[in-house]
Parts: C-alpha cells; structure tokens; sequence
C-alpha cells in the first residue's frame, strides 16, 4: 500500500509538472491523457472502485471459505452419547470472544484436528478484519450451550439463564 501511495504522489507531481511545461497544450488532453494511461502499469488503469473495497471483499470471502471448509469437515453431529457431542467457537467479535459455536460429534467428524486449526485461523482473520475494517459490535457474550442428545443427534439444550 505505501508504495502505491508514493506511486500515486509520484505520478501527481509529474503530471503537475507537465502542466506548467510550455509544450503542454490544455486542448488537446485526449492525447496527453492516453499518454500518461500508457505510462501506468495495468493494474492502475484498470482499478474502478477503491482499493478498500475489493480488498474488503476478499477478506469477507476468505473469512467464508474457512467457515465453508470447517463445515465441511463436520458431518453430521451424529452420536450416542452427550461426551461425543462438542462445540467450536468460531470468529472473534470486535469486543472479544466468539461469534458463534459450531456443533459436532466426535464420532461423526471427518478430520477433528484440521477442524480445530481451521476455527483458529478463522479466529485469528477475524480479529484482523475486526482491526483492519474498524468494525463494531454489540458486545453481547455468546454463551457455550450445554450439550446431549436427542433421537441420536448433538442437540444444544436451551438455557433457562439471562
């Protein structure tokens, strides 16, 4: 970013300076524009929203392809018993903690530990774009549900406490 930047404020200064230049004629900007577009690289001339914009959207899409893959590994919270059903907190809320629980069987998931190192990423990236993005929240604490088992799924069992 900085050195775009210092690009930028570069070009800036040059095309200030060919302005005042006594060959420059303020008419004919068709072809002094074309002339400085071929002097720029093609990533600059092919940028139309902000920087900030797409770059945010990536982020966003990186944050959902992580959520995505931890998904995918959790199969169905099949189980038999309470001590095979598990939570993973997922995200990092601007004021801390996690943003939501992802609810799994021990028995039922595919690859536990890739699980667990993908929610950690997940946390890490979001606490970045949490920073990078100054993004607010409601600060509410989300609270890890108890756990059991109904008709053989994971289930969470609803908290009577506020």
């Amino acid at each position: 970013m900085k050195v775009r930047t210092i690009f930028l404020l570069a070009s800036g200064f040059l095309l200030a300076l060919s302005a005042c230049s006594p060959a420059s004629n303020n008419n004919d900007t068709a072809s002094s524009d074309a002339d400085q577009k071929s002097q720029l690289p093609d990533s600059e001339t092919t940028v139309t929203t902000p920087e900030y914009a797409s770059e945010r959207e990536k982020d966003v899409a990186e944050l959902s392809a992580l959520l995505q893959e931890m998904r995918t590994l959790l199969g169905s919270p099949t189980a038999e018993h309470p001590n095979e059903c598990r939570l993973v907190p997922v995200g990092e809320k601007a004021c801390g903690g996690p943003e939501r629980f992802l609810l799994y069987s021990t028995s039922a998931v595919r690859d536990e530990e890739k699980l667990l190192e993908l929610a950690n990423e997940h946390r890490l990236l979001s606490a970045k774009f949490n920073e990078k993005y100054n993004i607010m929240s409601d600060c509410q604490v989300v609270t890890r549900p108890a756990l059991t088992v109904r008709m053989g799924m994971c289930v969470p069992i609803a908290s009577e406490a506020y």
